[in-house]
């Protein structure tokens, strides 16, 4: 009896072991896979390729997600001959295969075509190889798998092929033919789950007479070089410019003997700015700014510069307008003394003898914009000779855009609408032209390291100890200005009717104008003592900040435009061609008398203001 139960007991084990063997099996043959896969690839002698991979797709059940791999060089991706949605990961370009098979299970033959570039180029052992990617990775294994490579010319090497799980040991699971200017060949295994295939053939110059090198052995390099860039700049910062103005001096007015254009240079290191000086000799009663009816701005001179003043400001003072009374804020002469003012770049000796200088850190930085965008430009390129012109047109580009992105984060203390605007959309265009790329994190990283160097370089400069005190007043003042309290200002307006007019220059400086007069809300105040518009009525302060701000951009136009006009002119006598002029110089009108503005001239931004308030 024993005996039977125990042999009752030993059948059903193994009838219990042949179902689970069975239920395995069963599971096995049933999962998702790529019952067929053939490649066809047609190989032009420019290192591009035309490819066809048709796929035999069988579903188990409806899968998340189902994206099929390619290699990051694959262009004008089709699936059964229509467009479909790809992205970027990594090296790969992403197919969207479930888009295509939708959300039903079964079985799908599906037939991608794309193309290739830059297939043929040397190694390190400077031998000319054609490497060819067969598959990428697909999530899914394939039972089989064949393959017909057609070349330009007759193969003479021995093709070599290694995948992800075999390595090189694949080749012996193959059986591959080479008949004149093709190869051909299957697998005669199954290939697993993410498995890759490449095919590496050294070729001739004859085959291919523009081969293109490694991309990742250029693009590394020239990364690196970017990299060693930035790092070069942040050291030279560190060294030579390092400055963060964190301190403050509480500061309730200006400080003594600093002018408004003063009080910008010791925040930024830069040239002391001579419109808002000119502001703050208006408000100190030596200089009244005048508003004309067709734009101008002129600036009549009330009395002289004595001793009281620095002999900076004498100087300039007298340079200004020197047995003038009256001069023009929007002609050429005013430009060049503003930039022979900016020029003077330690005037209170507020920055050391051994303080570096913020070219150096701006044109490194834009250097690594230069190598970034020859990475971009390179890695976008479709074949040997457009690779070079993208590679050198992105550079150029990318040298350009990276000057204008540090202006971004450098308008940290005066903000400029144009500027900030102009930095964000080329921030933005970069980021999009690294993903397309796939470059994106070596994008972030270039865009990141200008913003960097921006907004280290609105305050760059190693200072003196005066220079450390003049930055941390400005602080102060700057802070007092923002913070002042719309009851308190109004208060001190009420006592000081001037109390506004008195400050507002060195809020301009400091780039809180707006803010400074958001704490005088609706209030009225009386007309300006220094600055006459033309205009009946009193003004709320920010109407007042408004005509201030613009005035100031009025006055520096004329120096802003100076290199915009030099290249025009150098370009409208490189297109012209030399003609005989006449014996004899172009009479001039009689002193005094204007020239006639040009029929259909467009009025300047002032003439437009003052025209439109009064009317």
């Amino acid at each position: 009896m024993k005996k039977g139960v125990g042999a009752m007991r030993k059948l059903c084990a193994a009838a219990l072991a042949v179902l689970v063997l069975l239920g395995i099996s069963m599971g096995v043959s049933a999962a998702s896979n790529v019952s067929g896969a053939e490649c066809q690839a047609a190989v032009s002698t420019d290192g591009s390729c035309q490819m066809v991979l048709s796929l035999t797709l069988h579903l188990e059940q409806v899968p998340e997600e189902l994206n099929f791999p390619l290699p990051g060089s694959a262009r004008d991706i089709r699936v059964n001959g229509s467009g479909v949605r790809t992205f970027r990961s990594g090296e790969n370009v992403l197919v969207d295969l479930k888009r295509v098979v939708g959300d039903i299970a079964g079985d799908f033959a599906l037939t991608l075509t794309y193309s290739l570039s830059g297939l043929a180029g040397y190694d390190q052992q400077e031998k000319l190889m054609l490497e060819l990617p067969l598959l990428s990775g697909f999530s899914l294994p394939i039972q089989q798998m064949s393959f017909r490579i057609q070349l330009p010319g007759e193969v003479t090497g021995q093709p070599v092929f290694s995948s992800g799980y075999f390595q090189s040991s694949i080749e012996t699971y193959m059986s591959v033919t080479v008949n004149g200017s093709s190869i051909s060949g299957t697998v005669n295994t199954a290939l697993q789950d993410h498995e890759t295939l490449l095919m590496s053939l050294p070729v001739s110059q004859e085959m291919f007479p523009t081969p293109r090198p490694r991309q990742d052995t250029v693009t590394g390099y020239v990364e690196t070089a970017a990299y060693v860039l930035g790092g070069a700049a942040l050291l030279y910062y560190l060294f030579f410019l390092r400055f963060l103005p964190w301190r403050r001096v509480k500061q309730v007015r200006p400080p003594e003997g600093l002018t408004a254009g003063h009080l910008s240079a010791a925040l930024t290191g830069e040239g002391v700015d001579l419109t808002l000086m000119v502001f703050t000799w208006a408000q100190l009663g030596y200089i009244l700014i005048y508003l004309e009816e067709d734009g101008r701005v002129t600036l009549h001179k009330r009395m002289g510069m004595g001793n009281e003043r620095s002999a900076f400001e004498q100087k300039y003072f007298r340079a200004l307008f020197g047995e003038r009374k009256m001069v023009s804020a929007t002609s050429q002469t005013y430009a060049q003394l503003w930039m022979k003012v900016a020029a003077q770049e330690n005037p209170q000796l507020w920055l050391r003898k051994r303080s570096g200088s913020k070219r150096v850190l701006r044109s490194l930085s834009a250097l690594m914009g230069v190598f970034g965008g020859f990475v971009i430009g390179y890695t976008l390129a479709s074949g040997a000779w457009l690779g070079s012109v993208l590679a050198v047109l992105f550079a150029i580009a990318g040298g350009i855009s990276a000057w204008h992105i540090q202006g971004l984060t450098r308008c940290v203390l005066r903000p400029e609408r144009t500027k900030m605007a102009l930095g964000a959309a080329l921030s933005l265009a970069w980021l999009l032209l690294g993903g397309i790329s796939g470059r994106l994190m070596a994008a972030c990283i270039v865009v990141g390291a200008q913003l960097l160097a921006g907004w280290l370089l609105a305050f760059a400069g190693r200072r003196t100890g005066s220079g450390r005190l003049a930055a941390a007043q400005a602080m102060g003042l700057r802070k007092y200005m923002r913070t002042l309290g719309r009851g308190e200002a109004q208060r001190l307006s009420r006592m000081n009717p001037v109390f506004f007019f008195d400050l507002i220059p060195y809020a301009l400086a400091l780039g809180v104008d707006k803010t400074f007069a958001r704490q005088f809300g609706g209030m009225r105040l009386p007309g300006c003592p220094y600055l006459t518009t033309g205009m009946d009525g009193h003004m709320t302060a920010g109407e007042w900040a408004r005509w201030m701000r613009e005035t100031a951009q009025d006055m520096d136009s004329a120096h802003k435009a100076m290199p915009y006009e030099r290249g025009r002119r150098i370009l409208e006598a490189l297109t012209t061609p030399p003609h005989r002029s006449r014996p004899g110089r172009r009479k001039r009108p009689p002193q005094g008398e204007r020239r006639p503005a040009p029929v259909g001239k467009k009025r300047s931004s002032a003439q437009q203001r003052v025209q439109k308030r009064r009317r």
